[in-house]
């Protein structure tokens, strides 16, 4: 029985894919499935759950290569020359590279 490569109603490839029925699995699976007598449900079915591991594999795939979100840009230097000397040294306090949070 010649099997047709159908997928699931469920089943939606992404946009410029298909079934590679010359693809060395497919055939595999299409050997298998003659062997086995499946119906064309059966094989569907099956080819339906490889089209799914196929699909997440493919968006993990589009997740990892998306490009980081670009750095926030810093803040703005606070204008010392406005601030009493309580203000400054709280804010070298607050924003130095070994300031740790209170509590810590």
């Amino acid at each position: 029985m010649a099997y047709k490569p159908e997928l699931p109603v469920d089943v939606v490839l992404p946009a410029g894919y298909s079934v590679d029925v010359n693809h060395p699995a497919y055939k595999q699976l299409e050997a298998v499935a003659t062997e086995e007598k499946w119906t064309q449900k059966s094989f569907s079915r099956v080819l339906g759950i490889e089209g799914r591991r196929q699909i997440a594999e493919h968006a993990a795939r589009a997740a990892a290569a998306a490009p980081a979100p670009a750095p926030a840009a810093p803040a703005p230097k606070p204008n010392f020359e406005a601030m009493s000397t309580r203000e400054q040294f709280a804010y070298s306090l607050a924003h130095s590279p070994t300031a740790k949070p209170r509590g810590g």
